[in-house]
Order: C-alpha cells, then sequence, then structure tokens
C-alpha cells in the first residue's frame, strides 16, 4: 500500500482519516491517524520543507 502526501495533509492540516487504494486488491481502505502519527508527520513534513 503507498501512501500520498495528498491523502493525508489538506491544506496545512494533517487529516485524522485517510482512504488509500490497496494494491494487490484495487480496494479503498479507510484508517486513522492517531494523534502521535498525526505529530510525527507534521514534524516530517516541515523538516523536509524546511531544507
Amino acid at each position: 500500500m503507498k501512501i500520498k502526501i495528498g491523502s493525508l495533509v489538506v491544506g496545512q492540516q494533517i487529516r485524522t482519516r485517510a482512504i488509500v487504494v490497496q494494491q494487490k486488491s484495487g480496494r479503498p481502505v479507510q484508517f486513522e491517524l492517531m494523534a502521535d502519527a498525526r505529530s510525527m508527520a507534521t514534524s516530517l513534513f516541515r523538516a523536509a520543507r524546511g531544507r
């Protein structure tokens, strides 16, 4: 399963839930990003933008 940035980010906010399409089955799967994962993703995006 590949996750694209657009699946996780809306404007400057990290989504609480996202939908991705499984590679093997082609079915959409919804998952929830917990607060710790959202804060980690925010930190990673800010660090990448600062390069």
